[in-house]
């Protein structure tokens, strides 16, 4: 009996998932295995509490396109895994697996899905230097594809302008509205609001163009109340900068 075939008997004898299946879900039994399967290589627990996860705390046993989600997910994860030879990975913490699954089962939209995945990826790689933070869920959470394209812009213009100046660190460098509209494919006010859900999340914080030249304008007294969006440049904070590096790039 091969390995797969053991897993789906395991499912298959599983009081949790009898019940379910009871209940009249319609996912093939061979597509649960593969999730249970997954995520029993992700979270170190044994099968019995993995199903249990999927049944009670996932809920995702009788939703059959949730489940297809996840299965693109895995297959996503595991691309990253191999792209960069990890053989050990850290399991993952109850407390990071369920609402990250949960999350990723949920998400519709590919690329904000891949967000996840690499949010996954990273917490799974015992070699990633960044901290991962139970604040980034919700933060992911809170996202558009728009709002991630922007902020993943501003982080790449950031780390170009470092670059150049043959920094050793990261230097803070104001991101123009123009030069966002100029790069990234939205209207104006689309840009707007996203710019205003950064700031709102604290991965970005803005400031007017003219105070941001500095040493040339920071004499200069303006009403900052008719500041309008287009005279402002975005600095990403720190926080938004580790974000970035932890489920973007």
């Amino acid at each position: 009996m091969s390995e797969n075939e053991e897993l789906i008997k395991m499912i298959q004898n599983g009081s949790k998932a009898v019940v379910a299946v009871a209940e009249g879900y319609t996912a093939s039994v061979e597509l649960v295995g593969k999730i249970i399967g997954s995520l029993a290589k992700y979270i170190d627990k044994p099968m019995a509490e993995i199903i249990g996860i999927c049944v009670d705390d996932l809920k995702i046993f009788r939703q059959e396109h949730r489940l297809k989600r996840l299965v693109r997910a895995f297959d996503r994860i595991n691309l990253f895994l191999n792209e960069r030879g990890l053989v050990e990975i850290n399991p993952l913490p109850l407390k990071f697996a369920i609402p990250m699954f949960e999350q990723t089962s949920l998400e519709e939209e590919d690329y904000l899905q891949d967000i996840w995945c690499k949010l996954i990826t990273n917490t799974l790689d015992p070699c990633f230097d960044v901290e991962i933070r139970y604040a980034y869920i919700d933060m992911i959470r809170s996202l558009t594809s728009l709002d991630a394209k922007i902020l993943k812009y501003i982080y790449e213009t950031t780390v170009k302008a470092s670059t150049e100046k043959q920094l050793e660190e990261i230097e803070e460098y104001p991101v123009s509205f123009d030069d966002i509209m100029k790069n990234i494919t939205a209207s104006s006010r689309e840009i707007e609001i996203s710019l205003n859900n950064l700031k709102r999340v604290q991965c970005i914080w803005d400031n007017d163009v003219a105070m941001a030249v500095r040493g040339i304008a920071n004499s200069i007294v303006r009403d900052k109340s008719k500041v309008t969006p287009l005279e402002k440049a975005y600095e990403i904070t720190a926080l938004g900068f580790y974000f970035v590096k932890a489920c973007i790039i």
